[in-house]
């Protein structure tokens, strides 16, 4: 009895193994320049950036890692399983050894990433300007960075950094706006260390874009 799937089936065609590498080193390669160059850059405040997508790529890395590592384990062992098993048919090692590679790959090429990610933490709009304050978690201490970006978030700039902070002892951090005077206050609480209590401190900008 013929398949009624069977047309179909006919019509499908390999991708051309050319055609994955070609796709694999240009995902490599935008991957390690996103990781390694662009995300510092940005947090630096000598590039450009688009705020969300690399907010969300710093936070986004570890556990796409992780979980592609586990999943292609679980596949390799499967297959091995029942590979043991005398199954001709087991398959699914191309998977599982492809997705131990993809899992590897992103470790290296966005380990910056993976140690030192961005958390947001609030977001104002002054006189079409969106501003965007977000934690940066640096290997041993912490810092505010705020962005300015244009309404639709696409071109951003840092244009204020904190002092640096213990890790863990920011509590909150928020943003506070006079929009006719085009003022923008930073409004930090934080823990001190060995200790309980918060204290809130806030650094104001009597001037869009001049902190002091």
């Amino acid at each position: 009895m013929t398949s009624p799937f069977a047309q179909f089936e006919k019509a499908r065609t390999r991708i051309p193994p050319a055609v994955l590498i070609l796709v694999a080193v240009a995902f490599g390669v935008v991957h390690t320049v996103t990781g390694w160059y662009w995300i510092p850059a940005f947090v630096n405040g000598t590039l450009f950036g688009w705020y969300w997508p690399l907010l969300t790529y710093t936070i986004a890395v570890e556990p796409v890692m992780i979980i592609g590592a586990l999943l292609g384990v679980v596949l390799l062992v499967n297959a091995l399983r029942r590979r043991a098993q005398g199954d001709p048919t087991s398959g699914g090692r191309r998977w599982a050894i492809g997705l131990i590679i993809f899992a590897v790959a992103m470790a290296l090429t966005g380990l910056p990433a993976v140690f030192r990610p961005l958390t947001h933490d609030a977001t104002a709009i002054v006189n079409q300007s969106a501003y965007h304050l977000a934690t940066y978690h640096d290997l041993g201490s912490d810092a505010l960075l705020l962005y300015e970006c244009d309404f639709a978030g696409a071109i951003c700039q840092q244009v204020y950094r904190s002092a640096g902070y213990a890790p863990d002892a920011i509590d909150s951090a928020t943003l506070i706006t006079d929009v006719p005077r085009g003022a923008i206050s930073v409004k930090v609480c934080a823990r001190s260390s060995g200790s309980t209590a918060v204290t809130c401190d806030t650094i104001e900008t009597y001037q869009q874009r001049l902190f002091k």
